[in-house]
């Protein structure tokens, strides 16, 4: 017997405070009554290889077995490895040692989902990104946002080692033992990251509401349900610095995305304990250094055991028959991404949208993302949080007491060279419904702060924008508290003005046009490839539906 089905069988007397009929007076308290269920959660595994790609995304379709009568809370749970992180050698005369520094990316769990797409036979019900959830959950979720935090591993512990632990701004990077304890070797080191599991909430329809809106399985007589799910490679989690071009003052390269054509970027190198007391080298190597690395198992992937946890809902004999014959719809927000690639400077973007639409969230993000993994970095800094360009020493030339010259006391900003250190990327926006302003040009604050204060219950971070046109912005709320019909307009409008990237005035790269006969009559150059960097915006369109579950089948009310 499945566990759940405990809370079925076991009934007696005592229920019926709970379960029984209430009664009610002027003076007493009441309640409602509720049928009896039983709560479990099952493992639900795919039917393949576990693991992740290194240099390509995994897809994994997992099918959803009939345990009980409804599914509800569902996670991706994935298992992190122990990381060392090693030293690399210098093999030029300087013979300097170069830390790694491996660190997982930020927000890891929800952005290590590229995609997930609930569907049944040909029908898709939702689909929608990771990086939409941690917008999502940003924006709405004020009270559970550490607990969201800890789950998906965007803790110090995995993403700023150096600052965990009480590490005091020192990262604790695995080095071979030379004089090991007694009984162990020089690799018995402990690991720079411990692993752990994350256990990623996948924020379907049916895991809101309290319930609620649970999916009845025992009602889809004809059809299953399947849940696709699209993550990154490997060499999109994580970061190192670039040991081969270290800063001389800190001893230190810069970050950057792991090069999957580069020997000793490999991920291996920090899957294992540290085997060479020399650390991590290139050619040319000593014999004794090419016998050590050799110990290495040259292999990029883990293992990561994903699968689904979900929590199944079993009902009493009573209520899983009128389930079963009943017909069930269900209010849903669907989500919809539309992506804008290089746009910089005075823009106007169309967005197609249709129907009923409570809100709008989204993001700039600099082109050059990808070179750092800086994936939920909507700033126009490289780094979250840290400025393009850092204020310098200056020199505090004091002479009281005589003679006595004090160096370094204070810091300097320095010239203003580009836009480089400006953090926020747009500027201001209006939205236009067909030819008509919907929203005049307001200047980015609004967007950044007004919106959020009133009609959001999260702390979304700067950079992330909202529009609602409803009262509130839950997304887990079951009311609707409003929504604009766009079926009048064919698109939706955004007009923005960023600001102006820096000029890349080391690439003159142009394009040669020629006639027929090879003679060059002209040049030409896209009007983004003259900037460093350019920026990326996505928008996410929410738009009510309806789920429809009718005579054992499941769909949409209207078709996306």
């Amino acid at each position: 017997m499945p566990g759940g089905l405990l809370n079925i069988a076991a009934y007696g007397a005592e229920n019926v405070i709970l379960t029984g009929n209430p009664t009610k007076t002027f003076f007493n308290a009441t309640y409602q009554k509720y049928t009896n269920f039983g709560l479990q959660r099952f493992r639900i595994d795919y039917e393949g290889q576990r693991t992740l790609n290194f240099n390509s995304e995994t897809e994994m379709n997992f099918k959803i077995p009939r345990y009980a009568e409804l599914l509800w809370d569902t996670y991706l749970v994935v298992n992190l490895p122990d990381i060392w992180s090693p030293l690399f050698w210098q093999t030029d005369v300087s013979g300097c040692m170069t830390p790694y520094e491996f660190q997982w990316i930020n927000k890891l769990g929800a952005l290590m989902i590229k995609e997930i797409t609930v569907y049944s036979g040909s029908n898709i019900l939702s689909r929608y990104s990771g990086e939409y959830i941690e917008a999502a959950i940003q924006r709405d979720d004020g009270g559970k946002k550490v607990l969201w935090d800890r789950m998906i591993g965007a803790i110090n512990q995995f993403t700023d080692p150096a600052n965990a632990f009480q590490n005091g701004g020192f990262y604790p990077n695995a080095n071979f033992l030379s004089n090991p304890p007694p009984n162990h070797s020089g690799s018995d080191v402990q690991p720079s990251i411990k692993g752990r599991r994350l256990y990623i909430p996948l924020e379907a329809w049916f895991t809101y509401s309290g319930g609620k809106t649970a999916l009845p399985l025992v009602a889809l007589q004809y059809q299953e349900i399947n849940i696709r799910i699209r993550l990154r490679s490997i060499k999109e989690l994580y970061t190192i610095r670039d040991v081969e071009n270290p800063d001389p003052g800190t001893g230190k390269g810069p970050r950057k995305a792991p090069n999957p054509a580069s020997a000793i970027d490999q991920l291996y190198w920090f899957l294992q304990p540290p085997q060479d007391p020399s650390g991590i080298v290139i050619n040319p190597q000593t014999l004794t250094q090419r016998q050590n690395l050799s110990r290495y198992v040259k292999k990029n992937n883990w293992d990561a055991d994903i699968h689904l946890m979900s929590t199944y809902v079993f009902l009493s004999q009573d209520e899983r028959r009128v389930f079963a014959a009943n017909k069930h719809t269900y209010l849903v927000r669907e989500t919809f991404e539309h992506d804008f690639l290089n746009v910089a400077g005075s823009r106007r973007v169309d967005i197609p949208c249709r129907d009923m639409v409570p809100s709008f969230l989204f993001r700039f993000r600099r082109s050059d993302a990808n070179d750092r993994n800086e994936w939920t970095n909507y700033s126009n800094w490289p780094f979250e949080g840290i400025q393009s360009v850092q204020p310098v020493d200056m020199s505090n030339n004091c002479t009281s007491p005589p003679g006595l010259v004090h160096p370094f006391l204070f810091k300097q900003t320095g010239p203003l060279v580009d836009s480089s250190n400006l953090q926020n990327i747009l500027l201001d926006m209006g939205i236009l419904l067909g030819s008509e302003y919907r929203e005049n040009i307001l200047e980015e604050g609004v967007y950044n702060f007004v919106e959020k204060w009133i009609r959001t219950d999260g702390f979304a971070k700067n950079g992330l924008y909202a529009y609602n046109f409803s009262a509130r912005s839950r997304r887990d709320c079951y009311q609707p508290s409003g929504a604009q019909n766009m079926n009048k307009w064919q698109y939706v409008t955004f007009e923005f003005n960023t600001i102006q990237p820096p000029l890349d005035t080391d690439n003159n790269n142009v394009e040669v046009l020629c006639d027929p006969s090879g003679g060059i009559i002209g040049v030409r150059k896209d009007t983004w490839r003259l900037n460093k960097w350019n920026f990326d915006l996505r928008i996410w369109e929410e738009r009510y539906n309806m789920i429809v579950i009718e005579n054992g089948s499941i769909g949409l009310l209207i078709a996306r």
